[in-house]
C-alpha cells in the first residue's frame, strides 16, 4: 500500500488516499482509517477507483470547485456520478456517486457506491464523508494517484 495523502476527519478518524495492487492491477484507495484504544486500522468505509475513474472524479471536482466561492454555503445535492466498468456476480451495476451532504451543521463531500438491481437501486456502506473545506486537498491527492495509477 503506497499512502498518497491523508484528511483528518476528527480526533480518532482520517481518510487515507493510497494505491493498491490487486491481482496484478493497480488501485485508487480513498478509505476511512481508525485510531482507537479498541482497533486502528481500516474500515469497510470506503471506495475503490481505477485510472478511469480517479481522472473522472478529478473532473467532477474540478468543475464544482471553479463553480463555486470559498466561503459560498453550498445547497446539498448531487454532484454527479462516476461510473465503473464492473459487475458483480449477481449482476449488480455499480457506480460512485459524489454528493454534497450536511451532518451536524457541517458540509462534506459523500463519495459513495451505488448499486442498482431489480431488488434494491440506492447508496452501499461503501463510501466515505470528506469535510468539504478539503475538497482543494482531495482533487491534489486524486491528481497524485492519477499520476502513479499511470506509472
Amino acid at each position: 500500500m503506497d499512502i498518497i495523502g491523508k484528511i483528518e476527519i476528527n480526533d480518532s478518524s482520517s481518510c487515507v488516499f493510497y494505491i493498491e495492487e490487486f491481482r496484478g492491477k493497480r488501485f485508487g484507495s480513498i478509505r476511512k482509517f481508525v485510531d482507537s484504544e479498541v482497533y486502528e486500522g481500516p474500515t469497510k468505509s470506503g471506495v475503490v477507483l481505477n485510472e478511469k475513474g480517479v481522472a473522472e472524479l478529478i473532473s467532477l471536482l474540478e468543475n464544482f470547485s471553479s463553480s463555486r466561492g470559498e466561503s459560498e454555503k453550498i445547497e446539498d445535492g448531487k454532484l454527479g456520478k462516476v461510473e465503473m466498468d464492473s459487475h458483480n456476480k449477481m449482476g449488480e451495476e455499480r457506480c460512485i456517486v459524489v454528493q454534497i451532504s450536511t451532518f451536524k451543521n457541517e458540509q462534506a463531500l459523500d463519495i459513495r457506491e451505488y448499486v442498482e438491481t431489480e431488488a434494491y437501486s440506492g447508496p452501499t456502506k461503501k463510501g466515505v464523508r470528506i469535510p468539504l473545506n478539503s475538497i482543494k486537498d482531495v482533487i491534489g491527492y486524486l491528481k497524485t494517484m492519477e499520476g502513479e495509477l499511470k506509472a
